[in-house]
């Protein structure tokens, strides 16, 4: 049951990244009732086209700070 989880959502995609899925997934799991990290604090990470094929997540800099930050947002969620 995922009533009363706390949730962070982040995605890594092409040119939107993610901005479609990230907002259905905020959608069904606000039914869901779980406590989601505020929309804002939420990444989404475009990947260039030739990360494609590496099988690897690469990120900027500026990603992996984005990405730093949500998941001192997210504990400080479940800190509460």
């Amino acid at each position: 049951m995922m009533v009363g989880k706390k949730v962070a959502l982040s995605a890594a995609a092409g040119q939107s990244a993610g901005a479609g899925t990230l907002a259905k997934l905020n959608e069904v799991l606000g039914f869901g009732k779980t406590e989601l990290l505020p929309t804002d604090k939420q990444v989404g990470v475009a990947l260039a086209p030739e990360a494609w094929g590496t099988g690897k997540l690469t990120l900027s800099d500026e990603d992996e700070a984005r990405l730093a930050a949500e998941a001192d947002a997210f504990l400080a969620l479940v800190a509460e």
